[in-house]
């Protein structure tokens, strides 16, 4: 998660090569690599996490998936990545995969 928060990205490849790791583990808040990615505006993250395996249904402690992480950060360009991921916002106010 700390590779994702400070967008280490040769650090990140590394870690996804890795076998058994874990991308859904989730912080005492919540918080997934994925979330971190969301927050941070890292769509190339986005698409290797995905790919790998990490989890679009995971929330936060606030209820939020990474689509509603990047919803409240106004990062337009990483709705439209986990857009093409299949996550999406429904008019009940809900976030949702």
């Amino acid at each position: 998660m700390l590779a994702v928060k400070s967008k280490q990205a040769p650090l990140i490849d590394l870690l996804l090569e890795v076998d058994g790791i874990d991308l859904n583990i989730q912080t005492t808040r919540g918080f997934s690599a994925l979330m971190i990615a969301a927050w941070k505006g890292d769509n190339d993250t986005i698409d290797k996490l995905v790919a790998k395996g990490a989890k679009l249904e995971l929330k936060d402690g606030g209820k939020r998936n990474a689509w509603g992480i990047a919803h409240d950060w106004h990062h337009e360009s990483t709705l439209e990545c986990l857009g093409r991921h299949g996550m999406t916002y429904t008019s009940h106010g809900k976030y949702v995969s």
